[in-house]
Formats: structure tokens, C-alpha cells, sequence
């Protein structure tokens, strides 16, 4: 799969997440299919914008996932004054889970088995 392909993948995925941001406020698509498909999209990204080799994307990936749901347990959003603004629970999200880092295990594994399908790598 070329770059090119990698970024029309990027902005399908994006147009979606924006959809589920809009219609779906609660429940299993908005909050865990939604963090599977983010990684995806920030995957998607790095292929398309870099020279990474995809397990070196899979990797810088799953660590920016991380950083994000760890930064919600040290509550760093209230200390940069972010806290409970609409944009930040909709980009940074709010709470600390478990189930959303599985989620991002899970859609970086996807992202990186596809990848590996297509025996190309950009």
C-alpha cells in the first residue's frame, strides 16, 4: 500500500469519526468502536505523512493512545485548563479505562495485520 492509499484511508476514517461524534452521544460505537478506529486514523496518518516502517507506526501509535488515556488518570487537562470543555472530551476524552487501551491494542493490531495483508509497506 502506497502513501496515497494510506491517506485516503485517513481522511474515510476521519469523516467517520466525525459522524459518530455526531450521532451516536453514548454506548459501544461512540466510545469503544470510536477508540478502535482512532488509532487506525493516527496509523493511517503516520503511513501516509512518513517514511515509518509500519511496526515502527503501529508502535508510535499505540504509545500517543496511551499517553492520551494515561494524562486523563494525572487529570493533566485541568492542570492546562482543558478540563471539561466539550473539544477536549471530544478529542482527549475525559476519563481513564482499561477497555479503551484494549480497544487501541486491538485497532493497532488491525491496522498493522492490514498492512502486512497488502505485502507493501509505503
Amino acid at each position: 500500500m502506497n502513501r496515497r492509499a494510506f491517506a485516503l484511508i485517513a481522511v474515510a476514517l476521519f469523516s467517520l469519526e466525525v459522524a459518530i461524534a455526531v450521532f451516536f452521544k453514548t454506548g459501544f460505537i461512540r466510545h469503544t468502536f470510536g477508540d478502535f478506529l482512532v488509532v487506525i486514523l493516527i496509523y493511517c496518518t503516520l503511513m501516509a505523512l512518513t517514511k515509518f516502517s509500519s511496526v515502527y507506526a503501529a508502535v508510535i501509535t499505540l504509545l500517543i493512545a496511551v499517553l492520551v488515556e494515561t494524562a486523563q488518570v494525572a487529570n493533566v487537562l485541568a492542570r492546562l485548563g482543558l478540563d471539561r470543555t466539550q473539544a477536549s472530551d471530544l478529542i482527549l476524552g475525559s476519563t481513564f479505562s482499561w477497555g479503551d487501551i484494549g480497544a487501541y491494542i486491538l485497532g493497532v493490531a488491525t491496522a498493522l495485520i492490514a498492512t502486512h495483508l497488502w505485502h507493501q509497506e509505503p
